[in-house]
């Protein structure tokens, strides 16, 4: 399901330091062409019935946030 929305794996677990707040015990990231498609790809049936299954089984939040393609640190 998220192959038909091009979504890419930049993070899926592994090991990480909460150095500042707190962290959830595992961390996921996708990135997507854009903002409007990670959007289509949340409210699409297809997640939808993922939704359902996890319902009530674990904690999660969802964030979907519009990516950065500015400057970057230079040092």
């Amino acid at each position: 399901m998220l192959r038909k929305y091009g979504a890419k794996f930049l993070v899926r677990g592994g090991a990480f330091e909460a150095v500042e707040g707190k962290a959830r015990g595992r961390s996921i990231v996708l990135e997507f062409k854009d903002h409007a498609t990670a959007l289509a790809c949340y409210r699409s049936p297809e997640y939808a019935k993922a939704k359902a299954l996890r319902a009530g089984a674990v904690d999660i939040d969802i964030i979907v946030i519009e990516g950065y393609d500015g400057p970057q640190p230079t040092d």
